[in-house]
C-alpha cells in the first residue's frame, strides 16, 4: 500500500455515467489498486459529475482528450484556463498562447509539426491531466461517393450528403 505520513493513500476517482466512462473508470481503478492506491469510485449523472469537477472536488477523474484537428481543439480546449464540459482548460502559461501563435502561422508541415512537438510538451510538464487514451472514430472511404461529412461528435455519422461520385 502506499502511504503518507503513515496513512494510506485513498484516492477518489469521479466519474460521470456517459459513453464507456464506467467501464474505463473500473479499469483505472483495478491499475490504481495495483500500484498500491486504495481508490473510491463515485459514477454520478453527467450532470452532477460535471458540477463536482468543475470544484475540482476529485483525486482523478475522466474527461474530454483535446482531439483531431488540434487546429479545431487548441481554441476550446488549449487556450483557456477555465473548466467547460470537455474538462479543464490547457493553458497552463503564457508559453502556450506563443506556441499557438506558432501553429497557426505555420507556412509548412515541418513548422506546424514543430509547434506542436512544444505544445504537447507544455502540457505533459505542466497540465494538470494526463491523456492516457483517446477513442478515435476510423472512417473508410469509397472513391465512389462524394459528399461524406465529418460530424464533430464522433457518435455521429451524416451521410445526408452522401451521393454517387460522377465518373470521369
Amino acid at each position: 500500500k502506499i502511504t503518507k505520513d503513515g496513512k494510506v493513500v485513498k484516492l477518489n476517482l469521479l466519474i460521470s455515467d456517459s459513453n464507456e466512462y464506467n467501464d474505463v473508470g473500473q479499469y483505472i481503478k483495478s491499475e490504481l489498486e495495483k500500484m498500491g492506491f486504495e481508490c473510491d469510485l463515485s459514477v454520478l449523472e453527467y450532470n452532477q459529475a460535471f458540477e463536482k469537477q468543475k470544484k475540482l472536488e476529485y483525486d482523478a477523474t475522466i474527461s474530454w482528450p483535446w482531439f483531431e484537428p488540434v487546429a479545431d481543439s487548441l481554441p476550446s480546449m488549449g487556450l483557456t484556463k477555465e473548466y467547460n464540459s470537455m474538462g479543464l482548460g490547457g493553458m497552463v502559461s503564457d508559453k502556450m498562447q506563443e506556441y499557438a501563435d506558432e501553429f497557426y502561422a505555420a507556412k509548412n508541415q515541418d513548422e506546424a509539426k514543430l509547434a506542436l512537438k512544444k505544445i504537447w510538451q507544455l502540457q505533459y510538464d505542466s497540465y494538470l491531466a494526463a491523456p492516457l487514451y483517446a477513442t478515435t472514430r476510423i472512417t473508410v472511404h469509397n472513391k465512389k461517393f462524394d459528399g461524406f461529412v465529418f460530424d464533430p461528435s464522433f457518435y455521429q455519422v451524416d451521410l445526408s450528403g452522401l451521393r454517387l461520385a460522377e465518373t470521369k
